[in-house]
């Protein structure tokens, strides 16, 4: 293997490892949001959403820095600039071939996990969100829920009222 060519599989292969780092630093984020969420300490729910942000920006720009990596290793083994990693990887030999395609299947379970907590923590601030405003109604107080078709704060409809589609 050429010098040029192991030099962007070593490349690749780092940018690789900073995605999955990132993906468990997002992985991380999540699940003391989480935490907060169920723990009913909702004093934190700003800091936790603030942290989210900035791991969603930093796995955004390992994530650039990934495709470029991604694309030159592609043209240097003599594939297209789209492939994926899972295309590389069948494309090179051992050892970077294990080492890429490991990447990879790490990288699958933290997006699949990250789906999970994802999916978790909105259900978890919809049912917050209700029961916010079930408190609010049985004190009596005017509960505007969702917003109109102008972006203006209505009553709304619905189980959760996050969004009146009333147009």
């Amino acid at each position: 293997m050429e010098p040029e060519t192991r030099a962007t599989l070593e490349r690749l292969a780092l940018c690789l490892g900073q995605q999955v780092s990132a993906l468990r630093h997002l992985c991380f984020k999540f699940e003391i949001q989480e935490v907060v969420l169920t723990s009913g300490r909702q004093k934190w729910l700003g800091e936790t959403t603030a942290e989210l942000e900035r791991a969603v920006d930093a796995l955004h720009e390992t994530d650039k820095a990934l495709r470029e990596a991604l694309a030159t290793a592609a043209v240097a083994v003599s594939l297209s600039p789209e492939s994926t990693v899972r295309e590389v990887a069948a494309a090179v030999p051992e050892p970077w071939s294990y080492v890429l395609e490991e990447h990879r299947k790490g990288m699958q379970e933290l997006l699949d996990r990250v789906g999970q907590l994802s999916k978790t923590n909105r259900q978890l601030l919809a049912r917050g969100h209700a029961a916010t405003l079930a408190a609010m109604s049985f004190l009596g107080a005017q509960v505007s829920s969702g917003y109109d078709a102008s972006g203006r704060p209505s009553p709304a409809t619905g189980s959760v009222g996050l969004l009146d589609a009333r147009a």
